[in-house]
């Protein structure tokens, strides 16, 4: 009976060996690695649009900058409707092929962990492409925040949770800060594609981390005041900008960021080392 038992034992970590095998293997697939590569291709064009709608806002026009905003923007023609289904297609690519990062074993803890932030991310992105073309339009991310966020501040324990989620925006801002300026984002590239590639990966880096941190602040300050119009997200923090002095010109340098970061993406689509 003692043996029996201790058979079965020893059976569960082969299961769990197998299992996790089988995950690395299906994550690092040839083809699973060709289709995560049309999720940053994706990321491209959707940077690419926050960054011309926060240049349009910044020399007096409308629109959503944000992630919300601009897959919306893609639903106004049937090459846009395309691009949906392929940005769903590569994203949901890339969120398999990260939990298969976070699931290797011989990775650090800290690594895994970012492999699963990631996943979530890049499955979040793929669920709000589906929902787009669902809906035919994509609703201001501000609206869903505020309404979220509404949902969570009728509790003390809610306030805290926003407050905290602020910070870690504010973290994760810093963090593409520090990986612009010293030119980190070289580790995740196969080599270094040229100087363009460089400039756009500084800049780029540089300045959605600050927009990140700018949005950050934003959702601590709105736990602190109890109002959940001010989480509205990176479109809230962009358009708050414009009241300011020089505040035009902040986001229309902040759009050229995203614009920058939009092609750095794209030479990670072609370089990404996976």
């Amino acid at each position: 009976m003692n043996t029996s038992a201790q058979r079965v034992g020893e059976r569960k970590p082969d299961i769990a060996d197998d299992a996790q095998e089988a995950i690395n293997d299906a994550a690092n697939h040839p083809w699973v690695e060709r289709a995560a590569r049309i999720g940053y291709a994706a990321n491209a064009v959707m940077h690419l649009l926050i960054g011309i709608v926060a240049v349009r806002l910044a020399t007096g026009g409308g629109g959503s900058a944000d992630q919300g905003g601009a897959l919306g923007m893609l639903t106004e023609n049937t090459w846009g409707k395309v691009l949906l289904g392929i940005g769903a297609f590569g994203w949901a690519a890339l969120a398999f092929w990260q939990i298969g990062e976070a699931c290797l074993s011989f990775h650090e803890a800290k690594t895994r962990l970012k492999a699963a932030a990631k996943a979530g991310t890049y499955a979040v992105l793929s669920g709000m492409c589906i929902m787009t073309l669902a809906r035919g339009q994509s609703s201001s991310s501000k609206q869903q925040n505020a309404s979220m966020t509404g949902k969570l501040m009728e509790n003390t324990a809610g306030v805290i949770l926003v407050g905290l989620a602020g910070a870690v925006i504010v973290a994760v801002g810093i963090y593409h800060v520090v990986k612009g300026v010293k030119k980190k984002f070289f580790e995740d590239l196969q080599k270094n594609p040229g100087k363009w590639a460089e400039w756009s990966g500084v800049i780029g880096y540089s300045l959605k981390g600050l927009a990140l941190v700018l949005t950050g602040v934003f959702f601590v300050n709105g736990a602190i005041t109890h109002d959940p119009k001010d989480t509205g997200g990176l479109d809230t923090a962009l358009k708050s900008l414009l009241d300011k002095p020089l505040g035009s010109v902040m986001v229309a340098v902040i759009g050229i960021g995203f614009v920058a970061f939009a092609v750095y993406s794209a030479a990670r689509s072609k370089y990404a080392r996976v």
